[in-house]
């Protein structure tokens, strides 16, 4: 038995319109892009799972992924929702995550990742300019299928848990109480930021991971990594040069839509895909690398 992926869509906007900015649930409504356009074509089997994944969503309950229910009742409402709030190594999780139920349950599973990041961050941080919005969806169906996860791998580097931090939360009263002014910019203090110094560390042990994954999966045709932003992923594209597979860089097209980047990526190339073993590999919050090799 194995599982394919299939129906994939996916939407993004590298600068967003003032009058895009300015909706009152962003997240929602960058999933919703991705949602619709895939379920215009109805599953022929009923869904059992939905899994989501978003790094800031609008709001922390109801959860996107029940937001995304509600949209769809009918559809959606009778299948658990799992919702994955773990920063930008989301994306490649939920895909893992989706292809293991599937294959696990033989039913077919939903697939959600949305990211409004370029509202997550001040417009006075220099993360701005480069994060974008974005979303996909795809359909993970286990079955009598040649085609499988092959293998996945995720490891946590301790010292780098802080390399990526949204500060909401618990902790939400402390650093408001911390700062004089958080109203006049408040994503400056509650947004998303990244430290620079630990996110160098983290992606210089991208290459490892990937050698200790495909030990077990054999190497790929194609390598997605998360689009952080064309500098490193110009320099990423040399450090995997060396392997016989193409690279797949997007970044200053795309731009870093957090968990939906390796997805917009995957659709990219889908119809060339098909047929070949690809690497989706995501890194951020939590000092986390997550990446899996199928056999598409």
């Amino acid at each position: 038995m194995g599982v394919i992926i299939q129906h994939i869509r996916s939407f993004y906007e590298r600068k967003p319109a003032p009058e895009v900015t300015a909706v009152s649930a962003p997240v929602v409504d960058v999933a919703l892009q991705s949602l619709r356009a895939l379920l215009r074509r109805r599953p022929a089997r009923p869904v059992s799972h939905l899994v989501v994944a978003t790094t800031c969503p609008d709001r922390l309950t109801p959860s996107l992924g029940q937001e995304l229910a509600a949209a769809f009742p009918e559809l959606l409402g009778p299948c658990h929702v799992l919702d994955l709030v773990q920063g930008c190594t989301g994306g490649a999780s939920a895909l893992i995550l989706g292809s293991q139920l599937a294959e696990l349950h033989q039913s077919a599973v939903l697939v959600v990742a949305a990211e409004a990041a370029h509202q997550a961050t001040s417009s006075a941080s220099p993360l701005h300019d480069y994060f974008s919005r974005g979303s996909f969806a795809c359909l993970v169906e286990g079955g009598p299928h040649p085609q499988r996860l092959l293998g996945s791998l995720s490891r946590q580097y301790a010292d780098l848990r802080d390399v990526v931090t949204v500060n909401l939360g618990h902790v939400t009263p402390r650093v408001i109480q911390a700062q004089r002014q958080p109203a006049c910019d408040p994503r400056r203090y509650l947004g998303l930021q990244m430290d620079k110094r630990m996110a160098m560390r983290l992606l210089r042990k991208a290459e490892a991971f990937y050698l200790d994954l495909v030990r077990t999966t054999g190497t790929p045709d194609y390598i997605i990594l998360h689009q952080v932003n064309p500098g490193i992923i110009g320099h990423l594209k040399q450090v995997f040069a060396r392997y016989p597979a193409t690279f797949v860089d997007l970044a200053a097209e795309v731009g870093n839509c957090g968990v939906a980047t390796v997805g917009v990526a995957l659709d990219r190339i889908w119809p060339e895909a098909r047929g070949k073993k690809v690497f989706v590999c995501s890194f951020g919050t939590g000092g986390m690398i997550t990446g899996g090799v199928w056999q598409c």
